[in-house]
């Protein structure tokens, strides 16, 4: 029995430390866009950035520099009170692309140095390194 508790409480230990990993690995790291939905052939490279002081996100779509708030845990992100500037682009594809796909993340998770995206379903939304 003592073998039980004492098993039960480093699966706990272990389970909490993989947990804080995982935001750890989120909010460290300045992380590009390789992949929206199935397109890998994107024009321009949108970037995703965390400040965890603050709880806000940043980077820039593609041609115009966006922000707004995130929540986190383990396993979930929602992105929240998104705004960005509207500077005239020849281009805005990708841009639209990003923005309309960042608003149906609820999810996330990690395959190697890789962040994946998922909508609430798990399908896989977009792909960063």
């Amino acid at each position: 029995m003592k073998n039980l508790v004492v098993l039960f409480v480093f699966s706990i230990i272990l389970v909490s430390c993989n947990s804080e990993n995982s935001i750890e690995k989120l909010e460290s790291q300045n992380w590009e866009v390789t992949q929206i939905n199935d397109s890998k052939d994107l024009s321009k490279t949108p970037t995703l950035s965390f400040n965890v002081a603050e709880k806000t996100i940043h980077g820039n779509a593609g041609c115009n520099n966006y922000f707004g708030d995130y929540t986190v845990t383990e396993t979930n992100v929602a992105f929240n009170k998104m705004g960005a500037t509207k500077m005239m682009c020849p281009d805005i594809s990708v841009e639209d692309q990003f923005l309309e796909t960042l608003e149906k993340v609820t999810m996330y998770k990690f395959e190697g140095d890789k962040l994946v995206l998922l909508s609430a379903s798990g399908d896989e939304l977009m792909i960063l390194k």
